[in-house]
């Protein structure tokens, strides 16, 4: 016996653009920006089965029957900040939903140092309107690179802000000083900057590190 041949043609592109805010540093590394981002997809898609039977005699008899195929989709976006996310013009209408996964970006040891998302002990001397809400570290190019955000939660608005960060080893020799700043010129009360400091040591090498903010 021989068997129908299915061919399914989809009438209608689904199509969904994503558009990704990247700020980059001034040493022209990209930062390590904001949470990963959830996006859902959920559209209903019309198509046309088309179904082909062959005969007995070598002729092929179609038909075609119109369905509609419901699509769900979700895309994890990490290290990126979602400005925007919008159907294409000529879409069908669709049901799209963005939201931040939440990682813990730091936490405590049990003698209360605070841990970067990675896991590595660190500590903090900023003014106290400049707060740090997420920050990790990791190996780039056989050096360290630490990156995360900075919120200003005064009243007053900083036109720089420069960064730097001793590295110390597991027994507490230093073993570089990184250097970088904001990613913006200027930080206005309320909002939030990424950063990304850069240091020759290799990272297996840190076993913790301290961040110095500077704003003016």
């Amino acid at each position: 016996m021989k068997r129908a041949t299915i061919v399914v043609v989809v009438t209608t592109a689904i199509t969904t653009l994503f558009l990704i805010g990247l700020a980059a540093a001034q040493t022209g590394s990209f930062a390590g920006l904001g949470q990963p981002i959830l996006v859902t997809i959920e559209q209903a898609v019309p198509v046309d089965v088309t179904v082909a039977i062959p005969q007995a005699d070598d002729t092929v008899v179609t038909a075609t029957v119109p369905l509609t195929i419901g699509v769900n989709l979700q895309i994890k976006i990490d290290g990126a900040s979602v400005v925007a996310v919008e159907p294409a013009a000529d879409a069908e209408p669709v049901v799209v939903a963005a939201e931040a996964v939440v990682d813990e970006q730091e936490s405590a040891s049990d003698d209360g140092q605070l841990l970067d998302a990675a896991g590595i002990p660190y500590a903090v001397q900023a003014p106290d309107d400049l707060v740090i809400t997420q920050v990790t570290s990791k190996s780039t190019f056989n050096s360290t690179s630490i990156v995360g955000q900075i919120e200003n939660v005064g009243d007053q608005t900083y036109s720089f802000i420069m960064l730097s960060a001793p590295l110390y080893d597991a027994n507490g020799v230093l073993l570089d000083v990184g250097g970088g700043a904001a990613s913006t010129s200027e930080l206005a009360p309320g909002k939030k900057t990424a950063f990304t400091i850069l240091a020759t040591v290799p990272y297996g090498d840190v076993a913790s590190y301290e961040l110095q903010i500077e704003g003016m």
